[in-house]
Protein backbone atom coordinates (compact mmCIF):
# COMPACT_ATOMS: atom_id res chain seq x y z
CA UNK A 1 0.00 0.00 0.00
CA UNK A 2 1.30 3.46 -0.79
CA UNK A 3 0.36 6.92 0.42
CA UNK A 4 -2.52 7.08 -2.07
CA UNK A 5 -4.28 4.29 -0.20
CA UNK A 6 -3.93 6.02 3.17
CA UNK A 7 -5.30 9.42 2.27
CA UNK A 8 -8.58 10.85 3.49
CA UNK A 9 -10.02 14.38 3.47
CA UNK A 10 -8.98 14.94 7.10
CA UNK A 11 -5.28 14.30 6.52
CA UNK A 12 -2.48 16.47 5.32
CA UNK A 13 0.15 14.47 3.49
CA UNK A 14 3.89 14.82 3.24
CA UNK A 15 5.47 12.55 0.69
CA UNK A 16 9.15 12.08 0.01
CA UNK A 17 11.32 10.94 -2.84
CA UNK A 18 14.96 10.16 -3.30
CA UNK A 19 15.63 10.38 -7.01
CA UNK A 20 12.36 10.80 -8.93
CA UNK A 21 10.89 14.27 -8.36
CA UNK A 22 8.56 13.89 -11.35
CA UNK A 23 6.88 10.89 -9.72
CA UNK A 24 6.58 12.70 -6.41
CA UNK A 25 5.08 15.76 -8.05
CA UNK A 26 2.60 13.54 -9.89
CA UNK A 27 1.59 12.01 -6.55
CA UNK A 28 1.11 15.49 -5.09
CA UNK A 29 -1.14 16.45 -8.01
CA UNK A 30 -3.19 13.23 -7.76
CA UNK A 31 -3.60 13.49 -3.99
CA UNK A 32 -4.58 17.14 -4.15
CA UNK A 33 -7.07 16.52 -6.93
CA UNK A 34 -8.60 13.46 -5.26
CA UNK A 35 -8.69 14.64 -1.65
CA UNK A 36 -7.86 18.32 -1.44
CA UNK A 37 -6.02 19.48 1.62
CA UNK A 38 -2.33 20.22 1.89
CA UNK A 39 0.12 17.93 0.13
CA UNK A 40 3.84 18.51 -0.31
CA UNK A 41 6.77 16.45 -1.61
CA UNK A 42 10.20 16.57 0.00
CA UNK A 43 13.50 15.20 -1.28
CA UNK A 44 14.81 12.69 1.25
CA UNK A 45 17.84 10.39 1.30
CA UNK A 46 16.60 8.20 4.15
CA UNK A 47 20.01 6.53 4.39
CA UNK A 48 21.66 9.84 5.36
CA UNK A 49 21.22 10.78 9.04
CA UNK A 50 21.74 14.52 8.50
CA UNK A 51 19.18 14.50 5.68
CA UNK A 52 16.67 12.62 7.87
CA UNK A 53 17.05 15.17 10.68
CA UNK A 54 16.61 18.09 8.29
CA UNK A 55 13.59 16.40 6.65
CA UNK A 56 11.75 15.86 9.95
CA UNK A 57 12.55 19.37 11.18
CA UNK A 58 11.33 20.90 7.90
CA UNK A 59 8.10 18.89 7.84
CA UNK A 60 7.33 19.91 11.42
CA UNK A 61 8.10 23.54 10.56
CA UNK A 62 5.79 23.36 7.53
CA UNK A 63 2.94 21.30 9.05
CA UNK A 64 3.32 21.64 12.82
CA UNK A 65 3.59 17.92 13.56
CA UNK A 66 3.89 14.40 12.17
CA UNK A 67 1.12 12.02 13.21
CA UNK A 68 2.24 8.99 11.22
CA UNK A 69 5.09 7.93 8.96
CA UNK A 70 4.90 5.19 6.36
CA UNK A 71 8.34 3.71 5.73
CA UNK A 72 8.11 2.86 2.07
CA UNK A 73 11.68 3.47 0.88
CA UNK A 74 13.62 0.55 -0.46
CA UNK A 75 16.46 -0.55 -2.65
CA UNK A 76 16.87 -3.87 -4.33
CA UNK A 77 19.93 -6.04 -4.74
CA UNK A 78 19.72 -5.98 -8.54
CA UNK A 79 22.49 -8.52 -8.96
CA UNK A 80 21.44 -10.62 -6.01
CA UNK A 81 23.03 -10.66 -2.60
CA UNK A 82 25.81 -13.05 -3.58
CA UNK A 83 26.64 -11.88 -7.09
CA UNK A 84 26.46 -8.12 -6.59
CA UNK A 85 29.19 -5.91 -5.21
CA UNK A 86 29.65 -5.28 -1.50
CA UNK A 87 29.04 -1.58 -2.18
CA UNK A 88 25.67 -2.31 -3.81
CA UNK A 89 24.66 -4.48 -0.85
CA UNK A 90 25.70 -1.78 1.61
CA UNK A 91 23.42 0.70 -0.23
CA UNK A 92 20.52 -1.73 0.29
CA UNK A 93 21.29 -2.02 4.01
CA UNK A 94 21.82 1.73 4.38
CA UNK A 95 18.41 2.49 2.88
CA UNK A 96 16.28 -0.46 3.99
CA UNK A 97 17.61 -0.96 7.51
CA UNK A 98 19.61 2.04 8.67
CA UNK A 99 17.25 4.49 7.00
CA UNK A 100 14.26 3.04 8.79
CA UNK A 101 16.08 3.17 12.13
CA UNK A 102 17.22 6.76 11.52
CA UNK A 103 13.75 8.06 10.78
CA UNK A 104 12.30 6.24 13.80
CA UNK A 105 15.00 7.65 16.09
CA UNK A 106 14.42 11.20 14.89
CA UNK A 107 10.64 10.87 15.13
CA UNK A 108 10.88 9.40 18.62
CA UNK A 109 12.95 12.34 19.77
CA UNK A 110 10.78 14.93 18.04
CA UNK A 111 7.14 13.93 18.21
Amino acid sequence: MDVLGLTSPILTVRTSYSSRPDGANKNVEELTKAYGGKVKAYKLDIGNWENVKAFVDTVIKDFGKIDAFVANAGRTADSGILDGSVEAWMEVIQTDLNGYVSIQRKLRNTC
